[in-house]
């Protein structure tokens, strides 16, 4: 019976850690830690048709912790981003990144001028668990 409750509590918790779907270091375990990093089909894919988004207001849906957004404000320029997403640590998360990202040394002119641009926002879930 203990061994039961054990498997239980494990898995509510695991639940719980993953219960919008995130969870910590996403990126770097999608995109192979240690292992030579692959660029993200997405940008790939958004990065085919510029014109769409160069000087144009965008929003990013789930935007987790910012990878996918500060990597598509560099790429294409945007006039400005914001990425929401319901998990306020993820949010937290891309905030960070994002200022750490504004003090990379090889950050050219232009792309911290996109970055500038950039705002993540949490926003509230009316889902019902």
């Amino acid at each position: 019976k203990s061994r039961e409750m054990s498997t239980s509590v494990n898995k509510n918790k695991k639940l719980e850690q993953y219960r919008h779907g995130n969870y910590h270091n996403y990126y770097y375990k999608r995109l192979g830690a240690g292992e030579q990093q692959l660029p993200d089909f997405r940008l790939e894919l958004l990065s085919s048709h510029p014109e769409y988004f160069r000087n144009k207001k965008v929003l990013d849906i789930g935007c987790n912790s910012g990878f996918v957004t500060i990597n598509f404000a560099k790429l294409l320029q945007p006039s400005s981003v914001l990425g929401i997403d319901i998990d306020g640590g993820l949010v937290e998360k891309a905030r960070h990144n994002l200022e750490k990202e504004k003090t990379d040394d090889e950050l050219q002119l232009n792309e911290l001028e996109a970055l500038k641009h950039v705002i993540f926002r949490k926003v509230r879930s009316t889902l019902q668990n």
